[in-house]
């Protein structure tokens, strides 16, 4: 008696979240990670931490959480890993560059708190990230 051998594991879940699963996935995923390092930065810099040094901390520690939720969850991404990690990292150092440009404008130039001027500058960064993740990073699981 032979049985059938199993489909391999890529065959076994080949549906795909649907463009607005994957929205409200980002979505989720986004008010999870920034809700919580937002309260994390509010702590590390409430400890006397310089604001610049934070950022970027809870910066790259963002930026690994979202890199696997997104990809794992969001987008249910197949594209190889190496892939998909230069292409997050190569987004993220350009956007991690417009966000600090802006907070440290936000807080220098303009006297605003630091905490209110990374929430800003996530604001205004959140479009621009879920569209190169969707149309560079992951673009394979669309």
């Amino acid at each position: 008696m032979s049985f059938p051998d199993p489909a391999p594991i890529s065959n076994r879940n080949d549906a795909r979240p649907t463009p607005m699963t994957r929205n409200l996935r980002f979505i989720a995923t986004g008010v999870i990670v920034n809700v919580t390092l937002y309260g994390l930065l509010a702590a590390v810099l409430n400890l006397g931490v310089d604001y610049k040094l934070a950022t970027t901390a809870i910066y790259i520690l963002g930026m690994t959480w979202s890199y696997l939720q997104n990809r794992l969850w969001s987008w249910q991404s197949r594209a190889p890993i190496a892939q998909s990690v230069l292409r997050f990292l190569g987004v993220y150092a350009g956007i991690f560059v417009a966000h600090m440009g802006l907070v440290m404008a936000l807080v220098e130039g303009a006297g605003i708190p630091p905490l209110w001027a990374v929430l800003l500058s996530v604001a205004v960064l959140v479009t621009p990230i879920f569209i190169l993740f969707d149309r560079f990073v992951f673009k394979e699981a669309t």
